[in-house]
Formats: structure tokens, C-alpha cells, sequence
């Protein structure tokens, strides 16, 4: 993530990491990323993770990784060490791709080693950083209407949800990505992606948070890391996921 004030905050979560065996193909996962100026919190099925890796190399920005302190997320993204500025997202939001790099395959094509292999259904986007007790409840309760008062501490804050059961006006379809209504939205990792438009302020506090099911249907694309969410950050091309 990459605030306004040019500050990344970089780590990894291994989506291994919510299970083992046949999980991750097996089973629908529910997936919060909550941001606030102080914390990056990862709630997975309700529950805050604690374990994560640090990146260095590919699509990471030489310059500002010196040295690993230099990262607000290191040694943990949950307690920054030092706070972030506001949060500017521009325009459409990928799911499943993002584009290239111009000189590479061109802006607005896919890349094909990242495509992300599976389903995904009922992403939601909130202009609050939601809490583990909020994500425990969308978890158990798909929207946070239904959740009682100590749950409930973001309710009304949703901005937009995109259920991706059927087709729907605010979501454009690439590639050979399709709904199905009872298992979301279906994705082959061959340039398959959706385009959606979210509300172009909910980070501008700097509090946030992206919540979304996914299942994952092959571990085996020859890939470091696949992308489930994307979003341009203020129009600069540099895609933010």
C-alpha cells in the first residue's frame, strides 16, 4: 500500500497459511484487509492473522527498501512503525489481473503469471479500518447489518458491494472470467479479470477496509503471487494489491 506522501508498506501473507492439505481448494475463504494510518490488519474466517513475509525484488520499489525499517509494515503490519498519510485510489479496481507495465505487455493488457485461479463473490468495501470483532461478523453474517451491538461497530459505513453472482452494470467482464449464481464469479488465471468502480474517496481518511470470499481452484500456476484485488492508486499506475 502507498500512501499520498509516497510511503509504501509492503508485506506478504501466504494464503497457505489459513490451512493446510486440500483447504485452500476446498473451502471458501473470508478475506478482510483492514487499514488505518497506525495498523494493516489481515482477518481471515474472522480471526487476525500474525504470520508474514517481507519482500524484496519484483515490483517492490528498490529505492525505499534500503533497509527493511524503511517499511512501515516491518516487523509487523499490524502496529506500523510509523503512521501513513492518506490514501488515494483513483478509478477502476481490478479483480483476478492487473495490468502491465507499459514496455512490458502494454498498459492495459493482463499479465500472465499472476492471474489468480479460482472464485470469488460478494466484495464490499468500507471507508473505516473494521475491527476483528466487524470481520468476525461478516464472517458469520455475510453484511454487517445483521450483527448485534458489539459487533456492529461500523454499521452504515459500507460503501459499495459487488455480489458477483450475476451480471451487474458496474462490473465488466475480461478473458473467459464468469458468474455463476451459486459460486461466484470464476476466474482461470489466462488474463481473465473484473473491472469495478468503487467510490473514489472511500480511502481518503486513510482508514479503509476490503473484505471479499474467495476460493482458490489450482495452487499450481507457475506464479510467486496471484491477485485477487487491485486498485490504481490516485492515477498514477501504480497498481496498489
Amino acid at each position: 500500500i502507498r500512501d499520498d506522501a509516497g510511503t509504501w508498506a509492503s508485506f506478504d501473507w501466504q494464503m497457505g497459511c489459513a490451512g493446510s492439505g486440500d483447504y485452500l481448494s476446498d473451502t471458501w475463504i473470508h478475506y478482510v484487509l483492514s487499514v488505518s494510518p497506525g495498523s494493516i490488519n489481515v482477518l481471515v474466517d474472522g480471526v487476525q492473522q500474525s504470520t508474514f513475509g517481507y519482500p524484496s525484488g519484483r515490483a517492490v520499489p528498490t529505492g525505499e527498501w534500503a533497509s527493511r525499517l524503511k517499511n512501515p509494515a516491518y516487523p509487523n503490519p499490524s502496529k506500523l512503525n510509523r503512521e501513513m498519510t492518506s490514501i488515494s485510489f483513483s478509478g477502476n479496481a481490478m479483480l483476478g489481473n492487473f495490468p502491465c507495465a507499459p514496455g512490458g505487455q502494454g498498459p492495459m493488457s493482463f499479465c500472465p503469471d499472476i492471474g489468480f485461479v479460482g472464485r470469488m463473490a460478494y466484495v464490499q468495501v468500507f471507508p473505516s479500518a473494521l475491527s476483528e470483532n466487524d470481520a468476525a461478523c461478516l464472517f458469520s453474517h455475510e453484511v454487517i447489518e445483521g450483527c448485534d451491538a458489539t459487533h456492529n461497530s461500523a454499521s452504515g459505513n459500507l460503501v459499495q458491494a459487488w455480489p458477483l453472482t450475476e451480471a451487474a452494470d458496474d462490473v465488466e467482464l475480461t478473458g473467459n472470467a464468469a458468474y455463476h449464481s451459486n459460486f461466484g464469479l470464476r476466474f482461470d488465471g489466462k488474463g481473465d479479470r473484473a473491472i469495478i468502480t468503487p467510490a473514489t474517496d472511500y480511502t481518503a481518511s486513510g482508514s479503509f477496509t476490503i473484505v471479499f470470499w474467495a476460493t482458490q481452484s489450482s495452487c499450481k500456476l507457475p506464479s510467486t503471487w496471484e491477485v485477487l484485488f487491485a486498485q490504481d492508486g490516485s492515477g498514477n499506475g501504480i497498481w496498489q494489491s
